[in-house]
């Protein structure tokens, strides 16, 4: 292992690898950290009641 991280490919691939979990934590600190808040009556409605779309195709 030691002999692939001296060689310029393991360090790039290393380097590449680092730069890409950063890149996901990042990615998830700016939108998936905080759970979304959603009121269980509005999520209800939105799952239960049909859209005016769905009215209008189911006639």
């Amino acid at each position: 292992m030691r002999e692939f991280l001296r060689s310029w490919l393991g360090r790039h691939l290393a380097a590449i690898l680092v730069l890409k979990l950063a890149a996901l934590v990042a990615l998830w600190a700016a939108f998936f950290s905080a759970p979304a808040g959603a009121d269980a009556d509005a999520v209800a409605r939105a799952l239960v009641a049909p859209t005016d779309a769905t009215a209008k195709d189911n006639r």
